[in-house]
């Protein structure tokens, strides 16, 4: 008890500084935003020793949590609110939210070309006049080693959306891309565009700059885009470009229906085209209406369940792992899928589930298996049995995930 009025008069103390600090958040009665200039950051409120303030913006390419103003091309509209947080770093005071107008590095010409259209949506445009066009002699440039992998990429995609080649790729500076060159490079300047922002520069030739590959990735999924809708030209512009929401994801269920590894190659190359970045891979799982079976020995025998990896965990006396016999992959071949999708920027979460949803894994090792009646489908044939043996069900799992995430190199 006393423990919870000292937080709250933590709490107290904390709003009592957002109100009597010597920042304001003032919006005035016609609802107009605040304006930061050019040039200008977020001033934050003062608060005492021991506390911490931060800015939380929607677009935190815009506004950092320290209250640095990245510049926008044009003028762009923030909204956050500021968080305070106590010395002990679990009491958080958070003002209501505030909305700034932040001025951008040009002012929009009504006659240059208009933001072309991509999905999702380009953050900031500035256009220019004029039009890129491609040309035979189109080549990729790239300023890292690091880039390669994405411009091989980029120059399979290429012909596949244009039916035109690009025949070379080159690792060189900026200052050697000629007229319709596309142009990669990565940048330590502080941007605020964190891993998956880039900006682009699309003039006589087109220029790529981000803080990491998967920047610059996304960058050629815009560019494929806009490729595919004029037939090879793209307007003349200036492009800020970031994700609005950190966690972009699909997930997809392999277990109970089968799907091929090239089927699951194509949903992560469509996810990409989308700059989706979180692919969930459900590995194992099983149909679950066994009560359409009329017995318990029927349904043991003859539920569908699928474990889509190959495994090294065997059942000692029967030789055979979980391991599906209709569709399924090998390590070498997963693992090389990961790969490849961390070069389109999207990270791949396995799962494996248990202790239910895990009908794989008990018809191998019946000993674990709740075989009996009962439950919301009848035949619990499906589950772990922790009751059973609970150390026993528990190294089975360990086994299970052991096996999927060793990596002899590493081994001691």
């Amino acid at each position: 008890m006393v423990l919870k009025n000292l937080k709250k008069a933590g709490a107290f103390t904390l709003a009592l500084t957002l109100v009597i600090g010597t920042v304001q958040f003032p919006v005035n009665a016609a609802g107009d935003s605040n304006v930061i200039e050019k040039g200008e950051n977020l001033s934050l409120p003062s608060v005492n020793a021991g506390e911490t303030v931060r800015f939380c913006a929607d677009y935190e390419q815009i506004i950092g949590e320290d209250g640095t103003v990245y510049t926008p091309l044009e003028d762009k509209v923030v909204k956050g609110f500021f968080e305070t947080t106590g010395e002990d770093s679990e009491t958080s005071v958070k003002t209501d939210e505030v909305t700034y107008t932040v001025r951008g590095e040009y002012e929009p010409d009504p006659e240059a070309n208009e933001k072309p259209a991509v999905i999702p949506e380009l953050q900031e445009w500035h256009g220019k006049k004029g039009t890129f066009v491609l040309s035979a002699a189109s080549k990729i440039v790239i300023a890292s080693e690091d880039l390669r992998d994405l411009a091989e990429v980029f120059q399979e995609d290429y012909q596949e959306m244009t039916g035109m080649k690009i025949k070379e790729i080159k690792k060189g500076t900026k200052a050697e891309a000629k007229m319709c060159d596309f142009y990669f490079g990565l940048t330590e300047d502080e941007n605020g565009l964190g891993k998956e922002g880039y900006t682009m520069d699309i003039d006589d030739f087109v220029s790529v700059e981000a803080e990491t590959a998967t920047g610059a990735y996304w960058a050629t999924r815009s560019i494929l885009q806009i490729l595919k809708q004029t037939s090879g030209s793209m307007p003349k512009g200036l492009v800020r470009d970031y994700p609005k929401f950190e966690v972009r994801g699909f997930s997809l269920d392999i277990g109970r229906k089968p799907f091929t590894l090239e089927a699951v190659k194509e949903f992560a190359e469509n996810m990409a085209w989308y700059k989706m970045n979180s692919f969930q891979v459900h590995l194992n799982d099983n149909l679950i209406f066994h009560e359409d079976y009329s017995t318990l020995a029927e349904a043991k025998e003859q539920s569908y369940a699928g474990f889509r990896l190959e495994s090294g965990v065997v059942n000692e006396e029967t030789g055979k792992s979980a391991t599906s016999e209709d569709v399924s992959f090998t390590k070498d071949e997963f693992r090389a899928f990961i790969q490849d999708c961390r070069i389109m920027g999207i990270d791949v979460v396995p799962e494996l589930d248990m202790p239910a949803h895990a009908l794989a894994f008990t018809r191998t090792f019946p000993e674990y298996m709740s075989d009996r009646a009962g439950g919301g489908h009848s035949y619990l044939i499906e589950e772990l049995d922790l009751s059973k043996d609970y150390d026993g069900a528990l190294n089975l799992a360990e086994s299970l995930w052991n096996d999927l995430t060793y990596i002899p190199e590493m081994s001691l």
